[in-house]
């Protein structure tokens, strides 16, 4: 996976809960030995977006790719 671009990427992340979304057309990349810090106040979608990067919850729309490999729909 080393040779991919990024690290990892995201583009376009959409997710919404009754109300209203909580991420609307998120774009993300981390490059291969970056760190990244992400932090927002109560309810700004920090768990949401972390609970998709890590495949537990799936957007409604967007992709992930972790290196090369697309993880949206595993």
């Amino acid at each position: 996976m080393a040779n991919a671009p990024y690290a990892l990427a995201a583009a376009g992340l959409q997710k919404g809960f009754g109300a209203g979304p909580v991420l609307a057309d998120l774009d993300l990349t981390v490059a291969w030995g970056e760190s990244l810090v992400i932090f927002g106040a109560n309810g700004s979608g920090k768990t949401t977006l972390l609970r998709i990067l890590s495949g537990l919850t799936r957007p409604d729309g967007g992709n992930v790719h972790l290196g090369r490999v697309h993880i949206t729909d595993f």
